[in-house]
């Protein structure tokens, strides 16, 4: 059975890090840095509530932010996969993301812990989509390929 995740986590993946200038929002690390010439920086999407834990928010844009593969396993994650943000990251979060945003997903993930909704695959293909597209700013006529699924 083939992973139906995978394309929508590319999609997300493509669209986070599109959002957030092609840099790692913590130490601004991006395809050219002066750390790595040669190769860059591997640039990934981190989710602020976990995905295990709130499957709901999985492909919700505000709930993920870019970090570098650096940043995102020994900072991020370096207590270990969270449900919910360490003290840390929260504040961290709350300084570069605002307080507002943060309350706002307090409330989404309280509502949402541990139900997760059936997936739309389409439904959430076409909002990633949607958002590259503004983001790059491709007319609609020229597109992605088709969905997948």
């Amino acid at each position: 059975m083939r992973d139906v995740y995978k394309p929508l986590n590319r999609l997300l993946s493509q669209a986070v890090i599109l959002r957030d200038g092609f840099r790692c929002r913590r130490c601004e690390r991006g395809p050219q840095s002066r750390i790595d010439k040669s190769r860059g920086v591997v640039l990934q999407a981190a989710h602020i509530y976990g995905k295990g834990a709130h499957p709901a928010m999985r492909y919700d844009l505000r709930n993920v932010i870019c970090l570098c593969k650096g940043c995102h396993f020994r900072w991020w994650h370096k207590t270990g996969h969270e449900a919910a943000p360490t003290n840390e990251v929260r504040e961290w979060c709350e300084q570069n993301l605002g307080i507002e945003h943060m309350e706002m997903l307090d409330l989404i993930a309280q509502s949402t812990k541990g139900k997760g909704k059936p997936l739309d695959f389409s439904a959430t293909w076409l909002m990633l989509e949607t958002e590259i597209r503004r983001l790059t700013r491709t007319p609609a006529s020229e597109g992605f390929s088709e969905s997948p699924g």
